[in-house]
C-alpha cells in the first residue's frame, strides 16, 4: 500500500513538472550571449529597473520585446577580477531585441574596446602656455558607445596617463586624463 501510494506520488509530480516546463516553454524563448567566453557577463538594465544577468550558455527569457537602457559587459581575467564597462547610450545590435516563442535570440555584443581620442579646441592660459584639451570616445566594433570609466570589482580604475612623443621618441609633453 505504502509502495502504491509513493508511486502515485511520484506519477503526479513527473506530470506536474512536465506541465510545467511546457507551460514556461510556450510563453517564453532563450536569450543568450554569442561566442563561447564563459568569462564574458552582460547585465542588461532594463526600463522598471529590472536588471538581467546574460551569459554565452543563455537565460529562459519571457517573449516580447526588449528596449533596454543600458548593459554592462563584465569580463573575469586570468587572476578572477572582474572589469566593467557601462554602455548607456548607443546601444547598437541591443537597442532593441525580441524573444519569440521557443527560439532563441543571441545578443551579438562583442568586448572589442576602440579608444578613439578627441582634439578640442585649444587656449593659452594666463602664463602664456598652451593647452590642448584631449578627450576619450570608447566605442564597440558595432557602434556602441561606453562610459570613460572603467572598473575592477567595485572601484574605479584610476584615468588612464598620456606622452606626446616626437619623431625621435623624445617626450614632448606627459599627463594623466581626468574623469568629468
Amino acid at each position: 500500500m505504502r509502495k502504491t501510494v509513493l508511486c502515485v506520488v511520484a506519477g503526479v509530480l513527473v506530470v506536474l513538472v512536465a506541465a510545467n516546463s511546457y507551460a514556461v516553454s510556450r510563453d517564453a524563448g532563450i536569450l543568450k550571449l554569442a561566442g563561447d567566453d564563459k568569462n564574458t557577463i552582460i547585465e542588461l538594465e532594463l526600463p522598471n529597473k529590472i536588471k538581467v544577468t546574460i551569459t554565452t550558455k543563455g537565460i529562459r527569457f519571457p517573449v516580447g520585446t526588449y528596449i533596454p537602457k543600458s548593459y554592462t559587459i563584465m569580463k573575469r581575467d586570468r587572476s578572477g577580477k572582474v572589469w566593467k564597462m557601462t554602455c548607456g547610450s548607443k546601444l547598437g545590435p541591443v537597442s532593441t531585441f525580441t524573444v519569440e516563442k521557443g527560439e532563441t535570440t543571441v545578443l551579438e555584443i562583442a568586448p572589442i574596446i576602440i579608444v578613439k581620442s578627441i582634439r578640442y579646441r585649444s587656449s593659452r592660459g594666463k602664463d602664456g602656455g598652451l593647452t590642448i584639451p584631449i578627450g576619450l570616445s570608447l566605442e564597440g566594433k558595432n557602434g556602441q558607445s561606453y562610459s570613460p570609466s572603467v572598473y575592477m570589482g567595485s572601484r574605479r580604475v584610476p584615468a588612464p596617463q598620456f606622452q606626446i612623443l616626437d619623431g625621435n621618441n623624445k617626450v614632448l609633453a606627459q599627463g594623466k586624463f581626468e574623469y568629468g
